[in-house]
């Protein structure tokens, strides 16, 4: 699934040039795996340094949530007492392509 960012308010980004994938692979023996990639410019240029790291920890949160949501059928929020929680029971997601 691709998610095309049309707005943001409080992100420096070039809305024309970012967009988000969401990808399930079977693995083949009963389990997938999840990925979610996120494409970006700011506006300016130089903020897109600054913007990665916030938006690799936004990443590794959401594949978090989703987790816990496919097994659990609970929905998961982020800023929330309770994401800290459930952040703790899951790996780390892996980071694949920076």
């Amino acid at each position: 699934m691709r998610n095309v960012v049309i707005d943001g308010a409080k992100l420096p980004l070039n809305f024309d040039n970012s967009q988000a994938f969401y990808r399930v692979k079977d693995n083949g023996d009963g389990t997938s795996t999840a990925s979610y990639e996120f494409q970006f410019r700011t506006k300016p240029a130089f903020l897109g340094i600054i913007a990665k790291g916030g938006f690799k920890k936004q990443l590794s949160g959401t594949l978090v949530g989703l987790k816990h949501y496919i097994e659990t059928g609970e929905r998961v929020t982020g800023g929330t007492n309770k994401y800290k929680e459930i952040k703790k029971k899951y790996p780390k997601a892996t980071l694949i392509k920076t």
